[in-house]
C-alpha cells in the first residue's frame, strides 16, 4: 500500500526516485573507484575483522 502511495506521488511530482539500497550501492562505487587498492585491501580486512568478532559473539 506504501508503495502505490509513494509511486503515486512520485509520478505526481514527475521525479524518479530511485529505492534507497540502489542509492547506497552508487554511494559506495563511487567511493571505491576514487580509492587506492591499498585503501580498498585495508577496508577489506577491517570488515572481516568485524565479521569474525560478530560471529565470535553469537
Amino acid at each position: 500500500m506504501r508503495l502505490k502511495i509513494r509511486q503515486a506521488y512520485a509520478k505526481k511530482e514527475g521525479a524518479k526516485r530511485r529505492p534507497s539500497f540502489l542509492r547506497k550501492t552508487a554511494e559506495k562505487i563511487n567511493e571505491v573507484n576514487g580509492m587506492e587498492l591499498s585503501e580498498i585491501r585495508a577496508e577489506l580486512e577491517n570488515t572481516a575483522k568485524k565479521l569474525a568478532g560478530f560471529r565470535g559473539s553469537l
